[in-house]
């Protein structure tokens, strides 16, 4: 008899958490002792993504810590995006040991997106009108954002009408990764021709 008694068994779902006495009675003696009911382990992830290969490093979490994590990019309890390829991977996360009452395991399947990336950026003068626009070439699939000081000046491949001040090109790919890099070219100065 005792708390979480089923006939001969012990249900210790039924106890519930804590230290129970449970009383063994034959022909009238009764022999007790206590069981220990732990903490049920729950290593359900919580960390689940997408990222983004440039992303900043991100600590993992899970139901229940103190658990061992196990993956590509995975430095304790820090998974590094930028330390593997783009793809899919698993994570595993591992509370115990294998065979103990309170052992429990979960898998969680993250995906690392490529981040963009930008070629070059040329300043051009069309028609040498002394105007002057700049233009970036990256892979295709991708959008652009010029800005200045945080506001927004342009979108797209050509920023016209450059005046020759500092700037911040946000280049973003389909998958909602982005780049930025800041830009600032020079004019080249203007030129007389005189007869030699």
């Amino acid at each position: 008899v005792g708390p979480g008694i089923e006939g001969s068994l012990f249900n210790p779902a039924v106890a519930g958490e804590g230290t129970h006495t449970v009383d063994y009675i034959y022909d009238g003696v009764i022999a007790s002792w206590t069981v220990e009911v732990l903490p049920a382990f729950d290593a359900t992830i919580l960390t689940t993504g997408p990222f983004c290969a440039n992303d900043a490093p991100v600590m993992l979490e899970a139901a229940t810590e103190g658990g061992v994590w196990i993956g590509d990019g995975v430095f304790g309890e820090v998974f590094d995006p930028a330390f593997v390829s783009p793809g899919t991977f698993n994570l595993t996360y591992e509370l115990g040991e294998p065979g103990d009452a309170c052992y429990d395991t979960d898998q969680q399947a993250i995906t690392v997106y490529p981040a963009p990336y930008i070629l070059w950026i040329d300043m051009i003068q069309p028609g040498l009108q002394g105007v002057f626009h700049l233009v970036v070439e990256s892979p295709p699939g991708v959008t652009h954002e010029w800005f200045e000081y945080g506001e927004l000046l342009g979108t797209g491949d050509t920023l016209y009408n450059y005046l020759e001040q500092e700037l911040v090109l946000t280049t973003t790919n389909a998958y909602g990764c982005s780049t930025s890099e800041n830009v600032q070219f020079y004019f080249p100065g203007v030129f007389a021709l005189r007869e030699v």
